[in-house]
């Protein structure tokens, strides 16, 4: 039986617990696209454990451990006390790299859960994955997420409003969001093909509207049985101490959609001015053709066919 996750597991000597090509799933997206609900969907299967943003969490522990170790991870736990973060918090090095770090993490990961854990990393960002396909010491699979660009552009505008960018109008949000929207995809895109890891992309509506026909495809992309299609993310294993707090919310555990940007108008001047915002669109997010072409009407009738209003 293995232990749970909120105990660690007695060790009766000091030595570094083996990754041993443990396998990684790294979640590549823009902020904002849908990661922390797709690393905890996987989390579902019996097989896998979903870690959040590893990079930020483990920076976070080496600026100041202590503090880091009162928070609360996803196991239920005080980090200082979880099996995998309070282990790691004891065991890391003086100042690892953060392959090494990875690798750590990994090795405890496996010696909890078993030799077929399957970890998923929501970290987003290119960088691990230039560092990973480097160290090569774990087998690493990508998931290219992402967030239909009119969507992206209108959660993006409603967060700078939050910070206090209220004086620039609508459409001029809608144009930086779409340029960094561009710029970053391409550079996962080219991270991704450099890497020569195995990947997959995926967008945010086919994940949510089309999750019958995307979830075949995922188990299978990751050599997993097919654990059906998880419709919430309850109960999903997890040791997540940072990031989306929809983890925590209980009115956010079941699957919607943001339709927010059906009844906005931020996007519209950029799709008219930028013809190629389309194209990608249907490159990244509607390649499957799981959710059609990315036509509006479409989506709208798949949303309200799931019962997701603006």
């Amino acid at each position: 039986m293995q232990p749970p996750a909120s105990q660690p597991t007695p060790s009766g000597n000091k030595s570094k617990p083996s990754s041993n090509n443990t396998m990684l799933v790294y979640i590549a997206s823009l902020p904002h696209s849908g990661s922390t609900l797709l690393s905890l969907l996987l989390a579902k299967h019996p097989r896998v454990l979903a870690l959040g943003e590893v990079r930020l969490q483990i920076e976070k522990i080496r600026r100041d451990a202590a503090a880091a170790g009162e928070g609360i991870c996803g196991c239920g736990a005080r980090i200082r006390e979880c099996a995998l973060w309070g282990r790691f918090i004891n065991e890391r090095g003086p100042s690892a790299q953060p392959t090494e770090d990875l690798r750590l993490v990994a090795g405890i990961a496996r010696e909890l859960y078993g030799s077929e854990v399957v970890m998923v990393d929501a970290s987003k960002i290119r960088q691990p994955i230039e560092e990973l396909s480097a160290d090569r010491v774990l087998q690493v699979r990508v998931i290219h997420l992402s967030r239909d660009y009119r969507s992206w552009i209108v959660s993006s505008a409603d967060l700078r409003r939050r910070k206090g960018k209220r004086m620039r109008p609508g459409w001029w949000l809608g144009f930086e969001g779409a340029r960094r929207w561009e710029r970053e995809n391409r550079k996962l895109e080219r991270a991704i093909s450099a890497s020569g890891f195995p990947s997959i992309g995926i967008g945010y509506e086919e994940l949510v509207l089309a999750a019958q026909y995307v979830w075949p495809e995922l188990w299978s992309f990751l050599g997993l049985p097919d654990a059906g299609v998880p419709g919430d993310i309850g109960a999903a294993r997890n040791h997540i101490f940072l990031g989306n707090r929809m983890r925590k919310d209980d009115t956010r555990r079941t699957v919607s959609y943001d339709a927010r940007w059906f009844t906005r108008s931020e996007w519209r001047a950029c799709s008219m001015v930028l013809p190629q915002m389309a194209l990608l669109n249907r490159r990244w997010t509607y390649s499957h053709g799981f959710a059609g072409r990315g036509r509006q009407k479409d989506l709208e009738r798949m949303a309200a066919s799931h019962g997701f209003e603006p």
